[in-house]
């Protein structure tokens, strides 16, 4: 009687586990399939997000290509993908845009820009006023302007990989409480640019490897690992092939500090800018 009690008892767990499982399983089955190149799939890609970041549960995306525009994220949109197999790809705007949000996460994602000529927002991520952005293991690729583009933003980007970049590959202002851990960044004009931390605040760039820049005459800094403008803690970052600058520091050094950094290959290892207009960089 025990035994059978104690099975009873048992089967009764289980059918309420996954009747707990349930829901989520078929949430999860509205992500779309991947398309291919030749499909839209921006609008069905949206809803998806939407419903997902509006239940709490994350939006997972099975390996393929999804051709897309511009996605929103709104707060708590949490998506995640097969890392270096799903793909989103540009129809020649930026993939993300976030904007007042917070808590989104993105992962195992890749973003590629498909070296097309992207809309006015300019890079394959923009956020704005944006609150505990997590991103880990993302790959941003094949962008003709920038890769990341962060104004106003707390969180995390680690693990992820930015490469193929016209632009600047990490493009951050205004941020704070901000870390950027253990990434890749390979094959842009400029590898990172910060400015204008918040006072009492700071941008932590640590265990980065940064390579194979290179220079364009019309951005007005190139051929540069990172350039900095006040906010700043880096510590142990790799800079190898940097045709102008490993390091630039800008005129604004409160809170900025480096530890165990290694710059190779560069023109000029760490350099203290003078005050520059764009005409007199171009010439």
């Amino acid at each position: 009687m025990e035994i059978a009690r104690r099975q009873m008892m048992l089967a009764s767990l289980g059918f309420g586990l996954a009747a707990l499982a349930l829901p989520v399983l078929s949430r999860a089955r509205e992500a779309p399939a991947p398309g291919g190149d030749t499909v839209d799939q921006t609008a069905s890609l949206q809803a998806a997000i939407d419903r997902a970041a509006l239940s709490g549960i994350h939006l997972i995306l099975p390996a393929g290509i999804y051709a897309t525009g511009r996605l929103t994220l709104r707060s708590g949109a949490r998506i995640r993908g097969v890392p270096g197999r799903t793909i989103l790809r540009s129809r020649g705007e930026a993939i993300f845009k976030v904007e007042a949000a917070d808590n989104v996460g993105l992962s195992g994602l890749v973003l590629d820009g498909n070296q097309q000529a992207l809309d006015r927002d300019g890079a394959l991520l923009v956020a704005d006023n944006v609150s505990g952005l997590d991103i880990r293991k993302c790959h941003f690729m094949g962008s003709s302007a920038d890769g990341v583009a962060l104004q106003c933003v707390s969180g995390r980007i680690a693990g992820s990989r930015i490469s193929r970049i016209g632009g600047t590959a990490l493009l951050i202002v205004e941020c704070g409480d901000l870390a950027i851990i253990d990434n890749a960044i390979e094959q842009a004009a400029t590898g990172l640019s910060l400015s204008g931390a918040p006072d009492n605040s700071s941008v932590v760039v640590r265990d980065n490897v940064i390579r194979d820049l290179y220079l364009r005459k019309t951005l007005l800094h190139s051929g540069i690992g990172i350039v900095v403008d006040g906010g700043a803690i880096m510590r142990g970052n790799v800079i190898d092939g940097a045709p102008a600058y490993g390091i630039l520091i800008g005129e604004d050094t409160r809170g900025v500090s480096f530890t165990k950094n290694t710059i190779r290959n560069a023109y000029i290892d760490i350099a203290v800018s003078a005050p520059l207009s764009r005409t007199d960089a171009v010439a």
